[in-house]
């Protein structure tokens, strides 16, 4: 399931309507007037997006930062671990999302998921406020309301979307010697 995609001049497209929204939200020039001067959420203030995240969330969401092979800090993003899911300036990502972006738009490939460490953001120059993480947090409550789980959900498929799906499994099946297969909805792919 595709949370982003990455269109042309490396404009993310959200899949959730969270997403979307959080998107819009954050460049907003009430919501960049807070951001540290020389910084955007996507880049140095991103660990105090993450941190807002956390907050909002009542500490559902974790801080977690992506690293590059020698260890170095890339990224601070907001995560769920259990569904491994991920926020930050541009919405919600799956985690296959987030590689993609990682090394496409944000020209770091090979960064793996880590725990956050405060030092070792500090050393990558990623800023950190926390007077603006609450603030932000508190405005993410009042657009938002309360953090609820389900606003990270998978986006429902289109229809043609599905029918894509229901091709290539037929497909699969059919290589490996398996008839008919039901679907969803009780209708079998040939």
């Amino acid at each position: 399931m595709r949370y982003q995609t990455i269109k042309a001049n490396n404009r993310i497209s959200n899949a959730t309507s969270f997403g979307r929204h959080l998107y819009r939200f954050l460049r907003k020039p009430e919501q960049k007037a807070l951001l540290p001067e020389g910084s955007g959420w996507r880049g140095q203030a991103a660990w105090i997006l993450a941190d807002a995240l956390a907050h909002w969330s009542g500490n559902r969401l974790k801080i977690a930062s992506l690293r590059a092979d020698d260890g170095n800090v890339e990224h601070v993003v907001a995560s769920e671990p259990a569904r491994r899911l991920f926020v930050d300036a541009d919405g919600v990502a799956g985690q296959m999302d987030l590689m993609t972006k990682m090394a496409v738009v944000m020209r770091t490939p090979k960064v793996t998921v880590a725990d956050f460490a405060a030092d070792d953001a500090h050393r990558a120059g990623i800023a950190y406020d926390e007077n603006i993480a609450i603030e932000l947090a508190i405005r993410l409550l009042h657009r938002f309301g309360p953090y609820r789980p389900d606003l990270l959900s998978p986006p429902v498929p289109k229809a043609r979307e599905i029918e894509a799906d229901h091709r290539l499994i037929a497909d699969i099946c059919s290589r490996i010697g398996i008839g008919r297969v039901p679907c969803p909805g009780g209708v079998a792919i040939a």
